[in-house]
Formats: structure tokens, C-alpha cells, sequence
């Protein structure tokens, strides 16, 4: 078995067969890859923290959440069973936007669950939008609220034309009218 190296091809003479030099096929790798050879640079600091603005993996950080400012898991209602006898037992508010149903809360501290269904809107983005808007209107008004209540909220398709203020103004009005904020 005789190997000839030409051109950065080796050739086995013995049984005619060619093969691709290892470098070669490195280079040809190389410049087929859809990644750049060069690495982009870090975006952490010498000093290994991540820069004011910026976490991990290059995701944008919550607008509007500074710190650790997201509803806890333990303010949330999250079993269908407790959801649903709100929504029969509870006492209802109608806004334009929004069916409120409440009852007074057997915790230590005020609850909520959030419902949009696919009759408001059939895609998922549209309804969790609604749903992180009505968290966050929520989660600032908890710590107002004149007794622990656990809260259903049910958006209607008006809600998609409320941004975050009017969506702020409806419940809080709405909780303003049977005094359960100041």
C-alpha cells in the first residue's frame, strides 16, 4: 500500500481509493460552518459581572420590573377547583373590560388567578399579554387593598383595547366601589 500526497489530497494506491487531507477538510469545515471562526466579545465585565442593562445569554431584563418586583407564586390561586368556586360563589364586579369575582381570603395574604379565554382572542400571545398586564396591576395594588381577598379576573374582548393604565384605572375603580381600596 503506497500513499501519495498531492495537492493536500491523499491518495491510497493500493486500492485507488482518495481520501480528503485532514487539514484540508479542517479548512473546508471551517469556512462551511454557519458560525464565525472569531468569538464575539464577552459582554461581561473584567471583573466577571454582567454590565448595568443586561443579563445572561443576551435576553432583555423585564421592563418596568426593577429587583425582585414580580408576583410571588403564593399570590397566585392556582388550582382550577378554587378558581372555579370563586367564579360561582364569589361576588361579582362588572367593568368594561373585566369580570371581577372575589371573596374574602383565608391566607395570610391577598390572592389572584387570571382567566382570558380563547373566545377573547385565539392567539396566545394577545392573551398572555393581557394576563402580565393584569399581574402587574394587581401586584402594585395588593399592599392597598383594605382586607385579604382572593380575586378571579376575567378579561373580556374589550380588554384587548386597554392599555396598561386603562386596564389599572378599571380595577381599581372597580375595588374602590365595594371599598376593598381605600
Amino acid at each position: 500500500m503506497i500513499n501519495a500526497r498531492v495537492n493536500g489530497v491523499t491518495i491510497c494506491c493500493a486500492t485507488g481509493s482518495r481520501t480528503v487531507a485532514t487539514q484540508k477538510s479542517r479548512d473546508t469545515q471551517k469556512s462551511r460552518s454557519k458560525t464565525p471562526d472569531t468569538k464575539t466579545p464577552d459582554t461581561k465585565t473584567p471583573s466577571g459581572a454582567v454590565p448595568s442593562g443586561k443579563i445572561p445569554g443576551g435576553r432583555n431584563p423585564h421592563i418596568g420590573v426593577k429587583g425582585n418586583a414580580r408576583l410571588a407564586r403564593t399570590s397566585r390561586i392556582a388550582k382550577r377547583k378554587d378558581i372555579s368556586r370563586l367564579q360561582r360563589l364569589g361576588n361579582k364586579i362588572y367593568t368594561r373590560g373585566f369580570i371581577l369575582a372575589y371573596k374574602n381570603s383565608i391566607g395570610p395574604s391577598s390572592r389572584i388567578a387570571i382567566t382570558v379565554s380563547k373566545k377573547v382572542d385565539k392567539r396566545a400571545v394577545v392573551r398572555n399579554t393581557v394576563k402580565r398586564r393584569l399581574r402587574e396591576v394587581f401586584r402594585t395594588l395588593k399592599e392597598q387593598l383594605s382586607q385579604n381577598i382572593d380575586l378571579v379576573i376575567i378579561a373580556r374582548k374589550e380588554a384587548l383595547e386597554c392599555n396598561y393604565d386603562e386596564c389599572a384605572r378599571q380595577i381599581s375603580s372597580a375595588l374602590r366601589s365595594k371599598r376593598l381600596l381605600p
